[in-house]
This record gives C-alpha cells, sequence and structure tokens, in this order.
C-alpha cells in the first residue's frame, strides 16, 4: 500500500481465481488469466469509495507485485515479478 500526493490510498496484491476489488456496494471483478494474476486499487481520499483498479498478468505466467509508490510527478510506479514462460 501507499499514498499519493494528495493522500489518496493506492494497493496492490496478488490473486487467483476472479476478484472484486470495489469495496463498496458495486463490483468491479478482476480474472487472473495466469494461475496467478497482480492488482492494483486507488480508492478515494476523503470517502475510501472505489476510484480505479486493473489487472496484469498474462497466460501462464505467475505474478507477484514487488514494490508500488508515486513518483515526484504524482505517477504511480509499480513493479512485479513475473513466473512463467514467455
Amino acid at each position: 500500500m501507499t499514498t499519493d500526493f494528495t493522500g489518496t490510498p493506492i494497493f496492490a496484491g496478488s490473486f487467483s481465481g476472479s476478484l472484486d476489488i470495489d469495496p463498496g456496494a458495486g463490483t468491479k471483478t478482476l480474472t487472473a488469466t495466469g494461475s496467478t494474476a497482480s492488482y492494483m486499487v486507488k480508492l478515494d481520499a476523503s470517502t475510501g469509495v472505489f476510484t480505479w483498479g486493473n489487472a496484469f498478468g498474462g497466460d501462464g505466467a505467475d505474478n507477484y507485485p514487488t514494490s508500488l509508490y508515486a513518483n515526484q510527478q504524482n505517477e504511480i510506479c509499480y513493479n512485479r515479478n513475473v513466473n512463467g514462460p514467455w
């Protein structure tokens, strides 16, 4: 977990199968295309409401997040390990 320069929380993790990344009443379901995929989720800083999120991964590869931060331009930087065939 990290925050951008406005204090907005951003989370990253990994999952298998499917995952609803919207913590509210709505749904944003992601599906892993490999055995394990990684995801990133951004919530509103003041309300905690889901803003955006996405999955990262490909067929036959496992993905695990290794770092997450906001740089000085307030861009979200995300690194991950990918294990699998190329």
